[in-house]
């Protein structure tokens, strides 16, 4: 006669097994647990562009030991090698990626998988060098020295305006031996500028000695009337290829009050970049913030813009007059 139990018993004998796991009783009989893995630690702030020297908080339940790299590597559940316990928040002052670890240990859960994050440093201004003279030199002005040295990697963005418009600058080169290249084409004024010219080039810093000067060498017509050079120093920049688009205005007779303003260009939010000459003073506008100011009146300027969005430089000129203004974005 047919048994039903030789077929239903192991599968009885399963089910039995798999509700004595569920009630907790594994060390009656001798099974080891079967636990889930804990929650992966969080990081606040999340991944993306942060000021140098941001702290990253990294997160778990009260209690839980969390473990970390800084090289890209799997973090273990013990310190050494590339592993480090979390004790508190992890500055960060170069683009990295955090791989995070928390070390849950007991009876239901077990070590989480592991979390990572990617942060870079959000672009920022950091020195300026200049130079404004007249009489100057026939053909070539030259910065003072920044002030602090600079450092290797960062991005030097120079605004150059001069009293000629039959001249303009031939190269742009520096102490230390870095290259430079235009973003932004000569523009000449018009009206009560019609005698002066407007140029913004870049450079990436590769050799930094201290000191560092920058000069602009030009073409043409000789003069020695008014020169004028501003470099600016920013670090967070991508080294390989900074400069994205370049763009100007200009105009006369702008009204009291009035805000001027290049053409735009599309960035991806990095650094805007903006620089004017005036027949008036001229003020940053919007979201700028100055960064020269001369005795002139004309000013640089920059922001962090929104991503993949038009962007000018915008200039408010309290008496009016005559304008002329550059904008180059940088990533």
């Amino acid at each position: 006669m047919f048994d039903p139990y030789l077929i239903l018993a192991p599968a009885l004998t399963l089910a039995v097994l798999a509700l004595v796991r569920f009630i907790g009783c594994n060390a009656i009989f001798g099974l080891s647990a079967v636990r889930e893995y804990g929650p992966s630690p969080t990081f606040t702030p999340g991944p993306g562009a942060v000021p140098q020297g941001q702290g990253i908080t990294i997160s778990a339940d009260p209690g839980v030991p969390i473990y970390y790299t800084l090289d890209g590597t799997d973090p273990a559940t013990t310190a050494g090698g590339s592993t480090l316990l979390y004790t508190g928040p992890v500055p960060i002052l170069v683009a990295t990626k955090i791989r995070a670890i928390a070390d849950y240990n007991t009876q239901e859960l077990g070590p989480s998988h592991i979390a990572e994050a990617d942060y870079t440093l959000q672009p920022a201004f950091r020195q300026v060098a200049t130079k404004d003279v007249v009489p100057s030199s026939p053909s070539t002005v030259t910065t003072d020295p920044f002030l602090m040295p600079v450092v290797q990697g960062n991005t030097i963005v120079v605004w150059i305006w001069y009293n000629s418009n039959a001249a303009t600058v031939l190269n742009v080169q520096d102490s230390g031996g870095n290259s430079y290249s235009s973003a932004v084409a000569p523009t000449q004024g018009t009206g009560l500028l019609a005698n002066y010219t407007q140029e913004i080039w870049y450079g990436v810093v590769t050799n930094a000695p201290g000191g560092l000067t920058v000069t602009a060498n030009f073409q043409g017509t000789p003069f020695t009337a008014k020169k004028a050079i501003f470099a600016h120093e920013y670090e967070g920049l991508n080294p390989a290829g900074p400069f994205e688009a370049g763009n100007f205005g200009q105009g006369v007779n702008a009204a009291a009050g009035a805000t001027v303003a290049s053409a735009p260009v599309t960035t991806m939010g990095l650094i805007a970049f903006g620089a004017g000459i005036f027949s008036s003073n001229g003020f940053a506008a919007g979201n700028f913030t100055a960064r020269v100011v001369t005795p002139d009146g004309n000013l640089s300027e920059d922001q962090i813009p929104p991503a993949m969005s038009p962007v000018a430089a915008s200039f408010f000129l309290p008496n009016g007059g005559d304008w002329l203004v550059q904008v180059a974005t940088f990533k």
